[in-house]
């Protein structure tokens, strides 16, 4: 989810595989580590963030939380299960049982660049940019709650992911689709003798002249457009919340108001804030990642080795995975409506409930209360 496709090709030589080309090769460059991260680590977490996003979002419909603010947080945790979900059957796939050893067939390379670096790129700027419009939302409504009412709607929250993530499709699907794959067969020894099927990777016909053009825009536009300025900006609008919050607790203390009930923007806005906080530090390294691979490319240098650069790529994808993972827990301590929901969710308690209100209403029916004490107690039993 770093870097791009062009990591995992191998430039082999001419002499010993009669071939110039890039063949794809999974394995260059790949340690133990890697194995373990992308072939194990990865695809159980990912099952349980999968798993966790759900939760949320069946929380948000039972507990019927259809506002702006949580139809963008349904949004995230979408997008966010996508971005784990699509790559990790082929990690477990090619580094958990061991299939980055042979060369790929034409499909499978196809395939494996897709589903783990161009479609999860797509979506995990997507994210990226509903994290801004959550944070953004906010501030709107700390700031200028009257202007809110008529600039935070949900109309205009459903018009912004459209849009949004239709402008982020346009743009990265010409990267995704910058490679043709053919089938060719490499020469396994020195005499010819073992001819094995592999997959070469060359650019299409439209991208040969300007090669240099396509991805010196790529490389500017991604790091400037969808990675420097979303986090410029909620950096920004993470120090106006914190500092929000601050004097709203400040003036709950002065106004003798700490154990009356907490106020419910800013009981949204410390929601936020956590999201918005824990979302940098998730994103600023990788960030600097994408950063250092467009100027090695730009200028054609080379900071680190490629196994080191391998290996600092899946601990990034593995640190934004536990970002992913983080909201549920935030929603846990912030808010006690989506406690109760959980507890309810987990011991089936809406059911039982609903069967007991049943049967209270049938036997009050039988039995009404004829004394005000009666109707005390069950007062005190509702």
């Amino acid at each position: 989810m770093l870097g791009d496709g062009e990591n995992l090709s191998m430039e082999f030589n001419e002499d010993l595989m009669n071939i110039t080309s890039e063949i794809c090769y999974l394995g260059r460059h790949r340690t133990t580590p890697n194995f373990i991260i992308n072939g194990y680590l990865f695809p159980s977490l990912a099952c349980v963030t999968v798993v966790i996003n759900c939760t949320i979002l069946v929380v948000f419909w039972r507990a019927k939380f259809f506002t702006p603010h949580h139809a963008l947080l349904a949004a995230l945790a979408i997008v966010d299960m996508l971005t784990v979900f699509i790559p990790s059957p082929l990690f477990m796939y090619v580094f958990g049982c061991g299939f980055y050893m042979i060369f790929p067939s034409c499909k499978l390379c196809q395939a494996y660049d897709i589903t783990t670096m161009e479609i999860p790129i797509i979506l995990h700027s997507i994210s990226m940019w509903l994290t801004l419009g959550l944070a953004i939302q906010r501030h709107v409504c700390v700031s200028n709650p009257f202007k809110a009412k008529y600039i935070c709607t949900m109309k205009n929250t459903i018009i912004y992911m459209i849009l949004m993530s239709c402008c982020f499709f346009a743009f990265l699907l010409p990267f995704t689709f910058r490679l043709k794959y053919e089938e060719v067969l490499v020469n396994l020894d020195m005499d010819g003798f073992l001819a094995h099927p592999a997959c070469r990777k060359s650019p299409q016909n439209w991208l040969n002249d300007n090669k240099n053009l396509f991805y010196g825009m790529y490389g500017l536009l991604r790091v400037l457009v969808i990675k420097l300025l979303p986090c410029v900006i909620l950096l920004i609008l993470e120090i106006k919340l914190i500092r929000n919050l601050k004097m709203a607790s400040l003036v709950r203390i002065h106004t003798n108001k700490v154990h009356q009930r907490k106020d419910v923007p800013m009981r949204l806005s410390a929601q936020t804030a956590w999201i918005v906080g824990i979302f940098l530090v998730t994103e600023i390294p990788v960030t600097v990642g994408v950063i250092h691979e467009v100027i090695a490319w730009w200028f054609k240098v080379k900071f680190m080795k490629d196994d080191v650069k391998f290996l600092l790529s899946d601990i990034l994808n593995f640190i934004l995975l536990f970002g992913c993972m983080a909201n549920f827990v935030i929603y846990i301590f912030l808010s006690e409506k989506f406690r109760r929901y959980i507890i309810k969710l987990v011991t089936f308690q809406s059911s039982r409930k609903r069967q007991y209100r049943q049967y209270k209403h049938c036997a009050s029916l039988r039995n009404l209360p004829s004394t005000r004490t009666e109707l005390e107690e069950l007062s005190v039993l509702k």
